[in-house]
């Protein structure tokens, strides 16, 4: 153990346990705006059919699984329209999970002079680190086929956090820490189809994202975010201190006991943690 001596003592503890934390979740108190919509048309010299369903939502976080799909069919089976979306996202603790689809496609008929299809699930997130934090993105796909699916965060800055696509780049477990300040997540995919006399393509595009953030605590070595710098941190302390490497798998995600933000839990972030100790309340 790498523990100097004399800081136990001072600390006064004689015993050390296990443990980890973090601050809680940002997610709860987030703002989202979801829109799942479709809409569909089918023309015939003698019939003209639409449909559409689904809508925006907003507001703070509330769990959701929209699907909608529409199918004008003209009679006697002479073409159809469909256009179908879902989206749905929760969160556990600092783990965000998200999935969106949107699908259109176009059959004519004989008869059929016209018909379209339009789908969109798309999910924008937008929260605030004033103390900064960490992101890890744990797993993900974009992809598109005659349509086309995008994921970006953005920040403050000229430039994205990240940016996928099913044209380009996609998830491969990126990891970093994020600035104080307020961020947008924001996810899309879009699908159509159109048919006017000739043409007409099935489209199909699809995300998903399963991303951990996790906000630095305003208050440097209160680790279970209670506010107070104790024997309860202290014990967490020791378990980060151990193991050292914040890359390290065991170590507590977003490696909150890293005080100083170089990648290490050691002598230098416990200098930081003692001052914050010896204080005990937080600012």
């Amino acid at each position: 153990m790498r523990m100097h001596r004399e800081y136990a003592i001072v600390l006064g503890f004689c015993a050390l346990g296990a443990g980890s934390s973090a601050a809680d979740p940002i997610w709860q108190n987030s703002n989202y705006f979801a829109t799942t919509r479709v809409a569909a048309m089918a023309e015939s010299p003698f019939d003209f059919l639409t449909g559409s369903q689904g809508g925006d939502f907003s507001g703070l976080f509330p769990p959701r699984d929209d699907i909608y799909t529409v199918n004008p069919t003209l009679p006697d089976g002479d073409g159809d329209s469909f256009a179908g979306s879902r989206l749905t996202y929760s969160f556990e603790g600092n783990i965000l999970s998200i999935f969106g689809h949107a699908a259109a496609d176009v059959t004519p008929g004989a008869f059929m002079i016209g018909g379209s299809a339009d789908s969109t699930s798309a999910l924008t997130v937008q929260f605030d680190l004033p103390a900064g934090g960490t992101f890890h993105v744990i797993d993900g796909s974009f992809d598109g086929t005659h349509a086309s699916s995008a994921g970006t965060l953005l920040s403050s800055g000229p430039d994205p956090v990240f940016t996928y696509g099913s044209s380009g780049n996609q998830p491969n477990g990126e990891a970093g820490a994020l600035a104080p300040g307020g961020y947008s997540l924001e996810l899309e995919a879009i699908a159509n189809s159109n048919f006017f006399f000739s043409g007409g393509l099935f489209a199909d595009s699809s995300f998903s994202l399963q991303i951990e953030i996790i906000a630095s605590s305003s208050c440097p070595g209160d680790l279970n975010a209670d506010g107070l710098v104790d024997d309860a941190d202290f014990t967490i302390f020791v378990v980060a201190y151990n193991i050292l490497d914040c890359a390290d798998p065991f170590m507590p995600a977003g490696c909150p006991a890293d005080l100083n933000s170089d990648g290490f839990v050691d002598d230098a972030d416990f200098v930081i943690f003692v001052v914050a100790y010896n204080e005990l309340l937080c600012p």
